[in-house]
């Protein structure tokens, strides 16, 4: 089974697992790479950044998007709707010693189409 998925970013705790830190003011606009140094610098040294900062810690998950039964499938679903995507990638699930997907892949693979 080949899958289609995203990364999305969501807000984590800063003091556990993160991505990065973004610096966010209070209309939802991030700060640009001079304005997140300074930030960043003032909270190393304690200082309190301006009242419309807020910084925030990001991390980068993987979401699920779609599956096909190819490679191909994968490709065509990218090619028409990947725009639509934030970073999105092809990741390859396998069915390894799983009796039940095991049966409906054989079972799809032995139907006959007429005329063939």
């Amino acid at each position: 089974m080949f899958c289609v998925y995203q990364k999305r970013e969501i807000v984590v705790d800063a003091d556990y697992d993160y991505d990065r830190i973004v610096w966010v003011d209070e209309d939802g606009n991030e700060a640009n790479k001079l304005q997140s140094r300074r930030l960043e610098l003032l909270h190393e040294n304690f200082r309190e950044p301006p009242e419309k900062w807020r910084r925030v810690a990001v991390k980068d998950i993987d979401e699920f998007v779609t599956c096909c039964f190819t490679e191909q499938g994968c490709k065509d679903y990218l090619a028409v709707n990947g725009h639509n995507l934030r970073l999105p990638f092809i990741y390859v699930k396998s069915g390894f010693r799983n009796a039940e997907y095991i049966g409906i892949r054989n079972w799809l693979a032995g139907i006959r189409i007429k005329g063939e």
